[in-house]
């Protein structure tokens, strides 16, 4: 019961404390405080650093894309349907490498199954989203892919060893890699 005991045991002990032992407990207690209070400033930067990052992503990474296949293919591309189709570049690719790298026989039956079926499902729902209507709304099939990606993740840190770490990495590096690009980009404009 750690801090439970430990107030406990200050409660019942209190009266004894000399001033100086007193006066100590209570700066302590108000030191911690204020960190805690300090709280709502590291969430307004973290706030603002994110809020770059999706900004940069937007202006260098989606659009450019959304444009490209709109000029492409002659189609009606949106924000929503370029992301998903990045998202799921970003996921096929982090499984396929982890696949690659895994040690131990990688061409087993259900490897390969669920590597395969991971893929198809994923090239699915990008060209479902892509090609499809563009008035439809992209929740159902972007749920079918975060529950992909869960199954994914979830499997892989079961696993455990390099693969979850591989898992990780490559699932991870492209956002971090966008997230320090658009800090070095408003660190430049300012």
């Amino acid at each position: 019961m750690g801090l439970k005991s430990d107030i406990d045991e200050v409660r019942i002990a209190w009266p004894t404390y000399p001033w100086r032992l007193k006066a100590w407990l209570i700066l302590s207690v108000f030191l911690a405080s204020g960190s805690i209070a300090s709280l709502s400033d590291v969430v307004f930067r973290w706030k603002g650093f994110i809020l770059e990052a999706v900004l940069f992503y937007r202006d260098f990474v989606s659009e450019p894309f959304r444009s490209l296949i709109s000029s492409l293919f002659s189609l009606p591309f949106t924000r929503g349907q370029a992301d998903i189709v990045i998202l799921s570049a970003v996921f096929v690719s982090a499984l396929m490498r982890v696949f690659i790298h895994s040690r131990g026989i990688w061409y087993d039956a259900p490897r390969v199954n669920s590597l395969l079926f991971a893929f198809a499902a994923t090239v699915w729902v990008a060209f479902a989203l892509a090609f499809g209507d563009t008035n439809r709304s992209i929740a159902g099939p972007f749920g079918a892919f975060l529950v992909q990606v869960l199954i994914c993740t979830v499997y892989y840190s079961w696993r455990g060893g390099a693969t979850r770490v591989l898992w990780y990495v490559y699932m991870l590096t492209p956002f971090v890699l966008v997230c320090l690009l658009a800090a070095v980009n408003s660190g430049l404009r300012r």
